[in-house]
């Protein structure tokens, strides 16, 4: 049974989600032993070097069950972001954090600075540190993310790089199929070089 207080912030909560058009956008900056994080609107149609961006981000703020993961604790923790932007304690000893464990939470996340080569050189040394729908979650995030003007492309196959490492169907079928639809996004734009890389 919830509490009237309990379940007013159950309301507000869902509301922020029921109420509102598409989903956010976590950004993730790590500065020391805490993480820094940020809200946005995911768009794919405006990029954030468009004058328009600042206009259609008006008003737009969720209430964010977020989970994370770091080496240091074999825990998924848990942390309700309520504000455009917030932070967490995560400890200077945590050598790395992966938000949203398993996919369960509807959201996107970005890890800012070099938050997604502290990943790429996860997953090449030690991949099955994380779970198979964390590398998946990974892999599906870095190919919005370049579909949405927040990360190159190069960054993206320096992420699925470990893929000869895999042995999971899930995360496998994932990369090579956003492999494929980026071979032929480039082969349309005629770009010679980048598409004999890829093959």
């Amino acid at each position: 049974y919830l509490f009237a207080g309990e379940h007013l912030n159950l309301t507000a909560m869902m509301n922020t989600w029921t109420l509102q058009k598409g989903i956010p956008l976590v950004t993730v900056t790590r500065k020391g032993p805490r993480l820094l994080l940020r809200q946005d609107r995911f768009l794919r149609t405006v990029l954030p070097s468009d004058p328009q961006w600042p206009a259609v981000q008006q008003g737009f703020l969720w209430h964010i069950p977020l989970t994370y993961k770091t080496d240091t604790s074999s825990n998924i923790h848990r942390h309700l972001m309520t504000s455009p932007t917030d932070s967490i304690h995560i400890g200077e000893e945590a050598s790395w954090v992966k938000i949203n464990s398993d996919m369960t939470g509807y959201y996107v996340v970005h890890y800012a600075d070099d938050g997604w080569d502290v990943m790429v050189k996860l997953l090449r040394e030690n991949h099955t540190a994380l779970s198979y729908k964390d590398r998946t979650h990974l892999i599906h995030n870095a190919f919005q993310l370049v579909t949405a003007g927040h990360l190159p492309l190069d960054k993206a196959l320096d992420l699925i790089g470990y893929l000869q490492l895999e042995k999971q169907t899930v995360p496998l079928l994932e990369g090579l199929g956003y492999l494929e639809a980026f071979y032929h996004i480039i082969e349309k734009r005629d770009e010679p070089i980048l598409t004999k890389d890829l093959g």
